[in-house]
């Protein structure tokens, strides 16, 4: 049955940089899928967005990017990614690197990994519904995706948003473990980010699925997504049907 191991949360990174050298980061065995979301918020209209992350012996890929740009009217643009690595052996005190393109002003960064993936090197879910993002400025609401479907019998959710200013109060979904809250504050001004994450393994395949965060946002980004679990069941024997006739 698929997990969720070693959560790391808390990374915050320094004003308008380049990369980002993360602490150490340890799972709990071979075989993971380690998954990393990182939001940014910079002063401009083009959002800033993750180039590479490197070290730790590991080959990252983007899985998904959502981006918000100029998105409250006066020039300022807000990006989500996430990028994920297969961890043939454990991971151990390894250290990343996140490398941007466009110095984010801030960027919220959180980490975990998952055992129990069906292949931990191919292990998101192939449903045409993922991943799911959505974005939103303007009125206070609750992040909010819909439309999203799961094909394998225990898949793990993973969701994450991000604002550009203001207190932020989010919470995961009804029934979602939490991963977070990641925040990063300028010394000055605004361009804050935030990040609230969340995971739940469900018990069976799944369709029409909406996925509410539990708190408004003014200016908010979101997205979901699904990693097949290893108890998948295998297909059912042939079947042969027929009559005896004495």
């Amino acid at each position: 049955m698929a997990s969720v191991e070693n959560v790391v949360a808390s990374l915050g990174g320094n004003n308008n940089a380049s990369s980002d050298v993360l602490p150490a980061y340890s799972n709990s065995g071979a075989n993971r899928v380690v998954v990393m979301d990182i939001a940014m918020c910079v002063a401009g209209a083009t959002p800033a967005s993750v180039s590479s992350i490197t070290g730790g012996g590991l080959t990252w890929a983007r899985r998904s990017v959502v981006t918000l740009t100029d998105n409250d009217g006066s020039d300022h643009s807000s990006s989500l990614e996430r990028w994920w690595a297969f961890a043939s052996a454990q991971v151990s005190s390894q250290v990343f690197t996140v490398n941007y393109t466009g110095s984010p002003k801030t960027h919220a960064i959180a980490m975990l990994s998952v055992a129990g993936a069906f292949t931990p090197s191919s292990p998101w879910d192939t449903d045409a519904s993922l991943p799911k993002t959505g974005t939103h400025a303007g009125a206070s609401s609750n992040p909010t995706v819909s439309g999203v479907a799961v094909d394998d019998l225990v898949p793990v959710f993973l969701s994450a948003s991000t604002t550009r200013n203001g207190d932020f109060s989010q919470v995961p979904p009804s029934g979602y473990t939490t991963v977070g809250p990641s925040h990063q504050e300028p010394a000055a001004g605004n361009d804050r980010s935030y990040m609230v994450g969340g995971y739940l393994v469900s018990t069976g395949p799944q369709s029409g699925i909406t996925l509410t965060g539990g708190a408004s946002e003014t200016v908010w980004l979101m997205a979901a997504d699904a990693i097949a679990g290893d108890d998948v069941p295998p297909p059912l024997p042939p079947r042969s049907y027929g009559q005896v006739i004495s």
